[in-house]
């Protein structure tokens, strides 16, 4: 068995053709990828018997490719991932874009709950180039509050892995406590002149105070 390997359709030269190791009723050839050009080849077989007749060529296709994917455009509820997200209780979407330099094939994310001793799988997407992929997760009162860890991961049609990506963000759905109010004592009145409010306010241990608002009468703060 004589077997050459060209760029696809191309047809081999005389010095394209190598011998395949024969026996048994079986033949191998070893094909070295990592020597040849990325893209799509031919794999052009013929065997011939010890008087030279020889069977109509025998062709398949195939392909190199011998970059890795890639991840970009990561985003929480569409907006580019920089840090550190929180969030309430809602649904959240994770998404971004995998491309490759011949055919990309999906998208393996993981998660690590608040609780997890380790990351677990939780969804496998089949995607295009330049479609994007997303994984949408509902943040209830049947999920534990706390930090969120995700993985992901690209592959493409030769098994090739991209760089590991993530993005984590912070669950919170729980209020801060109650200011108080050291002054003025109840039922405290004022004269003319200014008075001052003030009061104490815990620390939240979620996604931190932002603001403590007042007001009075009718609201007017």
């Amino acid at each position: 068995v004589s077997i050459a390997v060209t760029a696809k359709g191309a047809s081999p030269l005389a010095g394209d053709w190598k011998a395949a190791t024969s026996g048994g009723g079986l033949w191998s050839y070893t094909f070295d990828c990592g020597a040849a050009s990325e893209g799509e080849k031919t794999i052009h077989l013929v065997a011939a018997d010890a008087v030279g007749n020889a069977l109509a060529e025998t062709t398949r296709d195939f392909g190199v490719d011998l970059n890795d994917p890639s991840l970009s455009g990561l985003a929480i509820d569409g907006l580019p991932y920089a840090g550190l997200v929180y969030l309430p209780s809602k649904t959240v979407r994770l998404s971004g874009l995998a491309a490759d330099s011949r055919e990309i094939a999906g998208v393996r994310i993981e998660e690590r709950k608040p609780g997890d001793a380790d990351y677990s799988l939780i969804q496998t997407l089949a995607v295009s180039a330049g479609v994007e992929w997303s994984h949408d997760r509902v943040l209830d009162a049947a999920v534990s509050e706390g930090l969120f860890l995700y993985r992901v991961v690209a592959y493409d049609t030769a098994g090739r892995t991209s760089a590991e990506a993530s993005l984590s963000l912070h669950y919170d759905r729980t209020p801060p406590a109650a200011p108080s109010l050291t002054a003025p004592i109840a039922e405290a009145y004022f004269g003319e002149g200014s008075a001052q409010l003030k009061g104490n306010q815990d620390a939240d241990p979620g996604s931190g105070l932002a603001r403590v608002e007042w007001s009075y009468d009718s609201g007017a703060s």
